[in-house]
């Protein structure tokens, strides 16, 4: 009897382990574009630590601020932002997968992955890629860089 009662109130025991953890731990979550949201500024203002978004192939021709701990993903190489508007500046702890971008600023961030993407300049204005310190962890990885528009370069200052 004795240990039938202590087999129990270990199992529960375990249990309330189990159900506590279970729910303390944060679950991501995946974020479409269109199919949720009408566009990427959106999804990203919807997110949170550790969200994946996923962009439909498109033009979508907004400025993007993206948030600390998110994942952006391209599928069939979407554009953002146009050939006369800046597209998009990074953020800590993100990574950028598969887009077509007017002017990528990365600018005192950590922690970047920027990879699989067509990095364009925009007017005669700013570079394609622009890197500025301090950064710590920041790859650069199977990208292109085009001068389809102006000033089809990387610059980088600061303590990088």
């Amino acid at each position: 009897m004795k240990t039938n009662t202590s087999r129990k109130l270990v199992t529960l025991l375990i249990m309330g382990c189990v159900i506590l953890f279970s729910t303390s731990i944060a679950h991501s979550a995946v974020l479409y574009v269109p199919g949720e949201y009408s566009g990427v500024q959106d999804a990203i203002d919807a997110a949170g630590a550790g969200d994946t978004i996923i962009i439909a192939a498109g033009v979508y021709e907004e400025i993007v601020t993206l948030e600390d701990d998110l994942t952006l993903v391209g599928l069939g190489l979407p554009t953002i932002g146009t050939p006369s508007m800046a597209g998009l500046s990074a953020a800590t702890n993100c990574i950028i997968d598969g887009l077509k971008i007017h002017s990528l600023s990365i600018s005192g961030k950590n922690n970047v992955i920027v990879k699989n993407c067509v990095i364009l300049g925009v007017d005669s204005t700013l570079t394609s890629m622009t890197i500025t310190g301090p950064l710590n962890d920041i790859v650069i990885i199977d990208n292109t860089f085009s001068d389809e528009c102006y000033g089809g370069a990387v610059g980088a200052r600061g303590d990088i």
